[in-house]
């Protein structure tokens, strides 16, 4: 792979790198899908579905830069879960498990390097944009915290995930805690959804109810437990928000990720498309 001098670049860096295929055939299903068509290979453009396979009653058609963009979108995201990156697709976020910082609080929080990513068109051309991003994720329910020792009168007025915590959790906010034993605490929150016949507003068991992952909340509780530990600095550290050099180091930190990609998940393989991205970003001449 050609090296790149970082010293020439990194003043006219953009993350954006350019994504190119070989082959391809794409067909159109119609308005409607049935069971028998695999959903990982099918996307929706304008009302109608394509698929990079053919179906029975399917027309071949066009590959459009849209469709193609959607269709490997969707490739670029099962390719990145086998292997073994985990998505927040409300931000079109992934990280790896193995990419954990290492902090003396992980009953409290974690804290990956992870990366944001987009496929936009420009200029008629399919491009990939990432960009390096820090993933919180909360560790301990409302229910370890009051046994941590912060009081339930403390544990109120601030944003939760409930019932899970998974992504599918329902977001909320913390009214207020109860303690009903010496090892058992209710939480009283309003649901941010509307559901017809439901209230907003439900009782539910500690356990089941996980701040949400925002750094000043999350210091709160390590602060409450008498910890000196700064989540924010660790943040700031890692963002390269104090660095002399940031725009540098953020560039190295894109070229990473730029780099594991094409080693690990490209090329993309689907149908007869062959997916390739560049890993010289493109240049904005100033």
């Amino acid at each position: 792979m050609a090296t790149i001098n970082i010293i020439d670049l990194y003043d006219r860096f953009s993350n954006f790198f350019e994504i190119d295929w070989q082959g391809g055939s794409i067909y159109l299903i119609g308005d409607q899908i049935n069971s028998k068509v695999d959903q990982d290979t099918v996307v929706n453009f304008a009302g109608k579905y394509f698929s990079y396979k053919s179906y029975k009653n399917s027309t071949k058609t066009q590959p459009t830069l849209a469709i193609l963009q959607r269709l490997v979108r969707k490739q670029f995201e099962i390719k990145l879960g086998a292997k073994g990156y985990k998505l927040r697709k409300w931000g079109y976020c992934a990280y790896r498990v193995d990419d954990e910082v290492s902090q003396p609080h992980k009953d409290i929080f974690s804290i990956f390097k992870g990366f944001v990513y987009r496929l936009l068109i420009l200029e008629e051309k399919l491009l990939l944009c990432v960009d390096p991003h820090l993933v919180l994720q909360t560790n301990c329910s409302i229910h370890d915290l009051a046994q941590k020792g912060i009081k339930v009168d403390e544990l109120n007025d601030f944003p939760v995930r409930y019932d899970t915590l998974e992504e599918d959790g329902i977001d909320g906010y913390l009214i207020g805690t109860v303690q009903k034993s010496a090892k058992k605490y209710e939480c009283k929150v309003k649901g941010y959804r509307k559901i017809e016949g439901k209230s907003q507003e439900e009782t539910i068991a500690a356990h089941k109810v996980f701040p949400e992952c925002r750094p000043e909340l999350l210091q709160r509780f390590v602060t409450r437990l008498g910890s000196s530990y700064s989540i924010i600095d660790l943040q700031r550290r890692l963002s390269f928000l104090d660095s002399a050099t940031a725009s540098k180091d953020r560039l190295l930190a894109t070229l990473d990720v730029i780099n594991k990609l094409s080693n690990e998940v490209f090329p993309l393989k689907f149908g007869d498309f062959v997916i390739n991205v560049k890993s010289q970003p493109i240049i904005i001449k100033l």
